[in-house]
């Protein structure tokens, strides 16, 4: 945050965001949030809302941009997760940045030209005239921002424990059958797709693959669940998160559950043509 302040002084920032601009202006951004996506990429959520502070971007944009984050976060370490977990990590890399698009592109034409919200991101709207200056707009925006999130983790935290603890977890399964149906997921998914949208994609994985070892989980079955959780993983976290910063939780939720809607079914129907043509071939032969 402290650096993308600086780059913004000396003009970096806005050379990068004229570069962008004409990509970004197709899905309703700015060229500047190019910058919040390549870090979000490359690092982590967390590093994208610093950036982000440092940034001018209203409601709508914030929307669409943390939208293609949420997806598209951490994309290294996760896409090594899901390797382990049975996926190709290539593959899911270019689902989910098309999917990051194609949500940009779907928000950008369905949201209002207006959206009111109070947003705890945002720059002070007075440019710096010194590094002074600069470090002294860094700290007022960054001082509440960073108190927030440390209040949401604590709290997730705390309620992932108690998850844990109690072993609440297998107490969901039943309740979200209708939900796995809904998204393409048979029923012996229904644990590790909980684990994966509170706990994270990295436990996730890791559920995946006891649940895959344990033979609870087949290996066709573990694919269309990576396919899932690479678009909506840490659902609970994630959206709480930006809740908390002013952002409303619909537009974060209905979007990511629609999308990895759309990829498991497309998944499904991939999977039966390949298998209707492969016995076509061998009722040939």
């Amino acid at each position: 945050m402290l650096a993308v302040s600086i780059l913004s002084y000396m003009g970096v920032i806005e050379k990068i965001s004229d570069f962008f601009t004409p990509i970004f202006q197709v899905i309703g951004l700015s060229g500047e949030a190019s910058i919040v996506f390549i870090t979000s990429m490359l690092v982590n959520v967390y590093s994208a809302i610093g950036v982000m502070a440092g940034l001018t971007l209203d409601t709508r944009e914030l929307v669409i941009l943390v939208t293609m984050c949420l997806i598209s976060h951490n994309m290294i370490i996760e896409g090594k997760v899901q390797q382990k977990a049975g996926a190709n990590p290539i593959i899911m890399t270019i689902l989910r940045l098309s999917m990051s698009f194609i949500s940009a592109i779907v928000l950008n034409f369905i949201m209002p030209e207006k959206m009111g919200g109070n947003l705890v991101l945002g720059s002070v709207g007075v440019r710096p005239n010194s590094l002074g200056d600069v470090f002294f707009q860094w700290f007022n925006t960054a001082y509440p921002l960073v108190i927030k999130v440390i209040v949401v983790i604590y709290f997730l935290n705390l309620l992932q424990a108690v998850l844990k603890e109690y072993k609440l977890m297998s107490l969901l399964q039943k309740p979200l059958y209708p939900l796995m149906n809904l998204l393409g997921l048979p029923k012996s998914t229904t644990l590790a797709w909980i684990i994966a949208n509170t706990l994270g994609l990295t436990y996730g994985g890791l559920a995946i693959s006891e649940e895959v070892n344990r033979g609870v989980i087949t290996h066709q079955e573990s694919l269309y669940l990576n396919s899932s959780i690479a678009i909506t993983h840490s659902l609970l976290e994630h959206t709480m998160l930006f809740v908390a910063i002013g952002i409303p939780a619909m537009w974060l939720i209905i979007p990511r559950l629609s999308l990895s809607i759309v990829a498991v079914w497309g998944q499904h129907l991939f999977t039966y043509l390949r298998v209707h043509k492969n016995r076509k071939i061998e009722n040939k032969i």
